[in-house]
């Protein structure tokens, strides 16, 4: 044993999806997308690339995550996340957007299955494998609850700005 102890994984896990999820940029990805040169076509290319990709390196990444360990394979997968967005930070030319979105693609790749399954097998591992269905609930509950945290943030944000602006007025 480790570490940590494999009972922490779901926990860790549900952690990491709430932190991994908060993304202020999302509302005005296109924005930057287009201040940096790209057209709406090209915008439309990196995401037809990110699904090509993911399509593409979806079986060889899973033998990649049975072979090594689930752990190693989702390492990988936050590793090429990030050499993605530093890509993605000084690209301004369409083709290294489209090599972050290939990257981008394969990183949902060694990421995808691995999750459910790291999660699957800890619980098993202390024979509590039929709480999966709630706690992969809760897990994938993080997002959502980022999301809304995200919102209220941008929310709050807004009505100080148009208060502010009206008081000027």
């Amino acid at each position: 044993m480790g570490i940590m102890s494999v009972k922490n994984n779901p926990k860790i896990y549900f952690w990491a999806q709430l932190f991994g999820s908060v993304s202020f940029i999302a509302p005005v990805l296109a924005l930057f997308f287009l201040h940096r040169g790209l057209l709406l076509s090209d915008i439309l290319v990196l995401f037809v690339i990110d699904v090509v990709f993911s399509l593409i390196f979806e079986i060889p990444t899973g033998t990649i995550a049975d072979r090594f360990g689930y752990k190693i394979s989702l390492i990988i997968s936050q590793v090429l996340l990030i050499a993605s967005m530093v890509i993605w930070i000084f690209a301004f030319d369409k083709y290294m957007f489209y090599a972050a979105a290939a990257i981008a693609g394969i990183s949902c790749t060694f990421h995808s299955g691995v999750k459910s399954a790291l999660i699957y097998e800890s619980l098993k591992e202390n024979g509590k494998e039929k709480t999966m269905s709630k706690v992969w609930g809760k897990i994938m509950s993080a997002p959502q609850i980022a999301l809304a945290m995200a919102d209220l943030v941008l929310d709050q944000w807004d009505i100080k700005k148009v208060r502010t602006t009206a008081k000027k007025k």
